[in-house]
């Protein structure tokens, strides 16, 4: 009786997601392995290829037989596929660059897309197989109650991911200046292409992603304004 015990406990058991716990926002090395240019490819029956690009950064993964199934947190505006002439295109491909190898094959789980209020949630997740040789890093995610007015936080990402010229990481520092039910204000500005980059909190030492950079401010008159918009990670949003 118990060897048949034994038995069905192994056989159900239920994979877990692995994190971890040495993430340093700072570090030019930790930043490489842990944020990755996203590509997303939208076809059309009679409009040509579409890509969007965007940043994206590993939460955890779960061990399968042949690597790693990595979970990673992007910008849900990212899986968002145009609408021309009254066809709105399908998700054919999502791909990322990291170690200068692009890995293809990725599966969106889950998009929210904001449309209406400047509060609503715009976060993605999806998932991609990696092998176990790739050298690789996860962001902790913290808890929206630490975050308040004049929190300091640091935001990551590539600047302009899809072209050559512009291929430069930037290293924001601002300020929370507002806080809602799903999205942040910071005192810093963002540029195109730098959506999904994580918002980092230091928090009892240790550095954790609370939200991902959603939209920018552009005015005519004045340019690019210095505050970004961040989506707030909910809670459980990997499981």
């Amino acid at each position: 009786m118990k060897m048949q015990i034994l038995t069905l406990l192994f056989i159900c058991v239920i994979p877990r997601i692995s994190f971890a716990d040495d993430f340093e926002i700072k570090r030019d090395e930790d930043f490489n392995n842990a944020v990755l240019k996203t590509q997303v490819v939208c076809r059309y029956t009679n409009h040509p290829d579409q890509a969007n690009h965007f940043n994206s950064f590993f939460v955890g993964h779960i061990k399968t037989k042949n690597g790693f199934k990595e979970k990673l947190i992007s910008v849900g505006h990212g899986f968002k596929c145009g609408h021309f002439s009254g066809e709105t295109g399908r998700i054919i491909a999502v791909s990322i660059l990291l170690n200068d190898k692009i890995f293809d094959g990725g599966s969106v789980l889950k998009a929210e897309d904001i449309n209406g209020p400047t509060d609503s949630l715009d976060i993605g997740l999806f998932e991609i197989n990696l092998p176990f040789t790739l050298e690789h890093k996860h962001l902790r995610i913290g808890r929206r109650e630490w975050v308040s007015v004049g929190s300091r936080v640091v935001v990551r990402g590539f600047m302009y991911p899809s072209s050559s010229l512009w291929d430069v990481t930037r290293y924001k520092v601002g300020y929370v200046e507002y806080v809602g039910d799903s999205m942040i204000r910071i005192s810093t500005s963002a540029y195109p292409g730098m959506s999904g980059s994580p918002v980092a909190l230091k928090y009892n030492g240790k550095w954790y992603v609370i939200g991902v950079v959603s939209q920018l401010r552009f005015s005519e008159h004045y340019g690019l304004l210095d505050m970004l918009w961040a989506s707030l990670i909910p809670k459980d949003f990997i499981k």
